[in-house]
């Protein structure tokens, strides 16, 4: 958060806790990571019932004990002026959001 703050990065990604008085930012849902997790790339540690993961699947759920609960987020700075190329990204990840959740939330 530090280089989002001093401006050396336009956005970032946070995972609840955390204190978002000072960004704009949009809820991201977790459904890419399992896309990931398919080719390889890596594990996923995800909410219950956002992968799917039955017999057919080659996903595994397994729950953490304590539960782990919280909402993830791309966040960018309130205020501060944006590249063309920000302004384009971010346009497209609100269309990504939109066409596969049906909904976003922007604040």
């Amino acid at each position: 958060m530090d280089r989002l703050e001093k401006g050396l990065f336009d956005f970032g990604i946070v995972f609840e806790p955390h204190k978002l008085k000072s960004y704009e930012y949009l809820t991201l849902p977790l459904y890419n990571a399992s896309v990931m997790a398919r080719m390889g790339v890596g594990s996923v540690l995800s909410l219950n019932r956002l992968i799917l993961s039955s017999e057919e699947s080659e996903m595994v759920y397994r729950p953490l004990d304590p539960p782990v609960i919280g909402m993830s987020y791309v966040v960018w700075k309130k205020g501060r002026a944006m590249s063309q190329v920000s302004q384009l990204f971010l346009e497209e990840l609100k269309k990504c959001i939109a066409n596969h959740s049906g909904e976003f939330m922007e604040y």
